[in-house]
């Protein structure tokens, strides 16, 4: 990427917005093309994430229940279409066969809508599910086959995810380390799936760019960006509970730009996020069932802080939870079922170590501004708060310690990181180093991906 060489407001840039396009662009072509290796619904939860998409699709905000479980009424030709590809998740011998492959194509859409649970996505609220939707409004209007409308819901989650980056990147500096977020084999998969992920890692990158902008005063800041990043930060504190921490950002930008029109968002992103998530809690049934409700855990746990601590600390210094992070982070593929040769995590672990010393700031002053801590803070509190909902919400109780907690979490606490720490203005040698590193990283993740794919998914 080029530097912007005009004397402009956002003389800071380290790339020109053409540079911007032709990574993107890039990108796109790269997605797409292992997105082609890649059977449907192979992303973890898929399946849910695709009828959450539908049913916002059919205008279903609100779900209901049925038989103590929470989910909607589904077309019958998509779930017979999900029928097809149910067999391979968690299972490395099942392939995929050219007969089932030909099969699933010829399904329709049957006009006939039957009841179908899911009570993981149901808790989220849909907004970041939109591109998906809008693809079965216009896969059904168009009479487009189910398969089509499938990869439809691809094609439009990837533009809308590649939408929101340009968006980042044009409002404020990105920093380079979070392209390297990007060209993970894990992330390159989420990009090629229908799933949640890929517009939420986004989503992410945009909130950062706006509220650093926001807080820094040398840039201008308008009401439309205000709205941005609280449409931002209400979807992901939606979806991503651990996240409802950043929706006190807007607190912070009224303490320098001192409008009272950021404390009011403020309150209103509390509001509405916090009674979102006391409404799934009340009403979404399915979830896993204890002897003590997620509430009673909690209450447990505040009478008892030397447990919890416990079981934080053994699941911390737990050097197979740690592995477990971190090669699910750079990328086990499928359902976590298809990991990559050892030589890969071994390569990543060096490559981003050396970016981010690159790239780590040392400047004081700027690690030191509202805008760098609070989004610090933000992104500690919300690793924090991961653990607490796992613990509280999935773990069997007492617990010993917390599972089930995959490497892919860990991404929006570090795109919000490498926004405050990670965010030094490079030098051009660094610069040139940086993104060498980065075409690196995205050639070993093709090269291992591509055969990987190829042989948990059509290889004997």
């Amino acid at each position: 990427m080029e530097i912007v060489e005009d004397s402009r407001q956002d003389s800071h840039f380290w790339y020109s917005r053409q540079s911007v396009i032709m990574f993107l662009a890039f990108l796109l072509l790269l997605v797409q093309s292992m997105s082609c290796l890649i059977p449907p619904f192979q992303s973890p939860d898929e399946f849910n994430h695709l009828k959450r998409a539908y049913l916002l699709s059919k205008g279903d905000i609100f779900l209901k229940s049925k038989d103590n479980l929470t989910g909607g009424n589904i077309d019958s030709g998509l779930l017979d279409y999900m029928g097809y590809f149910k067999t391979l998740p968690f299972d490395y011998n099942k392939k995929i066969t050219s007969q089932n492959n030909s099969s699933s194509k010829n399904v329709v859409w049957r006009g006939e809508r039957q009841f179908s649970d899911l009570p993981n996505t149901a808790e989220y609220f849909p907004l970041s599910y939109m591109p998906q939707a809008l693809s079965f409004i216009v896969g059904e209007q168009a009479g487009l086959s189910v398969s089509s409308t499938y990869y439809l819901a691809r094609l439009f989650s990837l533009i809308a995810t590649l939408g929101l980056l340009w968006a980042a990147f044009t409002l404020f500096p990105v920093p380079l380390i979070v392209l390297a977020l990007f060209a993970t084999p894990m992330t390159l998969f989420q990009l090629g799936s229908a799933s949640l992920d890929s517009v939420s890692f986004a989503m992410t990158v945009l909130a950062a760019s706006l509220f650093m902008r926001g807080s820094d005063r040398n840039y201008t800041f308008s009401s439309g960006m205000l709205i941005a990043l609280s449409v931002c930060l209400f979807a992901l504190a939606t979806t991503r509970i651990n996240l409802i921490v950043l929706t006190l950002l807007p607190v912070v930008l009224y303490s320098i730009r001192g409008n009272r029109s950021y404390l009011i968002a403020a309150i209103a992103l509390i509001f509405f996020s916090l009674a979102w998530i006391g409404f799934v809690l009340n009403t979404v049934q399915g979830m896993p069932t204890r002897e003590l409700t997620t509430i009673g855990i909690i209450k447990y746990y505040i009478n008892d802080l030397g447990s919890f601590f416990h079981v934080l600390f053994v699941t911390l210094t737990s050097a197979d939870v740690l592995e477990s992070y971190w090669k699910s982070y750079i990328g086990i593929l499928g359902w976590q079922d298809a990991p990559l040769p050892h030589s890969v995590y071994v390569l990543f672990g060096i490559l981003l170590f050396i970016l981010a010393l690159i790239s780590i700031q040392r400047d004081k002053a700027r690690l030191l501004d509202r805008g760098s801590i609070s989004l610090t803070c933000g992104a500690l509190a919300s690793i924090f708060l991961l653990y607490v909902i796992f613990l509280t919400t999935w773990m069997p109780h007492p617990a010993k310690i917390i599972l089930g907690i995959q490497g892919r979490y860990f991404t929006p606490p570090l795109i919000l990181l490498a926004f405050s720490i990670f965010n030094k203005n490079l030098s051009g040698v660094e610069r040139k180093i940086g993104l060498f590193i980065i075409f690196v990283m995205i050639a070993c993740s093709v090269a291992s991906m591509a055969p990987e794919l190829l042989n948990r998914y059509y290889m004997g």
